[in-house]
């Protein structure tokens, strides 16, 4: 009971003391206790924080500068550039429209259809003047057509040596619009126009007709083709071939001959010593069809074999076995014949005179078993070359680069 009590008086004592404070804080001033919760401010000699210190870094640091332009902007001012006087722009212009002018020109002579014939010399300043009688040649009295090859060529040389030289003066500007007319149109007269069809011709030029403006396909051109049609040695004639690719001219830069043109080919029978074991067929090529009709004229041309030999041979007969029976044949024949027997004279006389007259008869036919040449067969589709034996002028098919226009 003793202990009972004491906790009892113990609990007593400190509900007292609660009770106490309580009464003190309800009758204390409501202004204290406000002053009391509120937060106190911060003093101002306290320390700032890491992220206050950082924000002052980068708000309030002045940004940084090079140490170069510090001095330059300083102490070393910048110098306005001189300007560059007006007469050296006006030089460095002149030179840069000369130099593109220049460059035109060239480009239009090497476009131009004009071209300096073969053995031409340049133009020089220093000759002197010709004048209009010197250039034109009093008309020869005779026909053209019945004079010979040579005077004919030569002819024909001295004309496009006189436009040779008419050329050079137009192009180094000592000619005139009312200068030399009538030597013009003299020698324009000498030439003949070549048929609309015909576009190329050898350097004979049986047509009389002005090469000027054409280009040339030289000597020793070799034109690749293939056989269209079939040839025989047996039966010699006229047959096809084309052109398997582009002919270009020396500037690969105009195709002259394009692929596809067709080769009117001529056959002839090539004989020689050892004709009966080496059986050749021979080619010329008068003509060169192009893919629009227009002709070009290539007589001075023969026919090559793949290896670079003169005609062709494909497929080749021998007649052995004809041959064979021809010799045994003749060998019967020619035999005299014998004729034993108990018969008169004049029967043995008749029968000889009759086998006689019979070998008479039978001999050259079978003689010609004995003579047989060999058959050289040409299949179509025979891989063949065209050489140019002389030189070809004939205009220009196309441009290589008219398929980048």
């Amino acid at each position: 009971m003793s202990a009972t009590k004491k906790w009892a008086g113990l609990l007593a004592l400190v509900l007292m003391g609660v009770l106490i404070v309580a009464v003190q804080k309800l009758s204390g001033d409501p202004q204290e206790a406000a002053v009391v919760v509120a937060p106190q401010p911060k003093p101002a000699s306290q320390a700032p924080t890491g992220r206050e210190t950082f924000r002052d870094l980068t708000t309030e640091r002045e940004p940084a500068t090079s140490t170069v332009e510090r001095l330059t902007d300083a102490a070393l001012p910048l110098k306005a550039a001189p300007a560059r006087p007006e007469t050296q722009d006006a030089l460095t212009r002149a030179r840069e429209q000369e130099e593109v002018a220049q460059y035109q020109r060239a480009q239009q002579a090497a476009s131009s259809p004009w071209q300096r014939p073969l053995g031409a010399s340049e133009p020089s300043v220093l000759a002197p003047k010709a004048s209009p009688t010197q250039t034109q040649k009093p008309p020869s009295p005779e026909r053209e057509d019945l004079l010979s090859t040579d005077t004919q060529r030569r002819n024909l040389k001295s004309r496009l040596a006189a436009l040779a030289k008419l050329k050079e003066r137009i192009q180094s500007g000592q000619y005139s619009m009312g200068d030399g007319e009538e030597a013009v149109t003299a020698m324009q007269a000498q030439f003949t126009p070549p048929p609309e069809t015909i576009v190329g011709y050898t350097d004979e030029n049986q047509y009389n007709a002005s090469t000027e403006g054409m280009l040339t396909l030289p000597i020793g051109t070799i034109i690749p083709a293939v056989t269209l049609m079939k040839a025989n040695s047996d039966r010699l004639g006229t047959f096809k071939a084309v052109v398997s690719q582009d002919i270009m001219d020396v500037t690969q830069t105009w195709v002259l001959v394009p692929k596809g043109s067709e080769l009117i080919i001529k056959s002839f029978r090539m004989s020689g010593a050892n004709e009966a074991i080496n059986s050749v067929v021979g080619m010329s090529v008068p003509w060169i069809i192009l893919p629009d009709g227009n002709k070009i004229d290539t007589s001075k041309s023969s026919g090559l074999d793949r290896e670079g030999m003169g005609g062709i041979s494909d497929q080749v007969d021998h007649h052995w076995m004809a041959q064979f029976l021809g010799v045994a044949a003749y060998a019967l024949v020619a035999n005299n014949t014998s004729y034993e027997g108990s018969g008169s004279n004049a029967d043995r006389s008749y029968e000889l005179d009759v086998a006689q007259g019979l070998r008479e008869q039978l001999a050259p036919e079978v003689q010609k078993y004995l003579q047989l040449r060999p058959t050289n067969v040409i299949r179509s589709g025979q891989s063949m070359n065209i050489i140019i034996e002389d030189e070809v002028f004939l205009k220009p098919w196309r441009n290589i680069y008219e398929d980048y226009l």
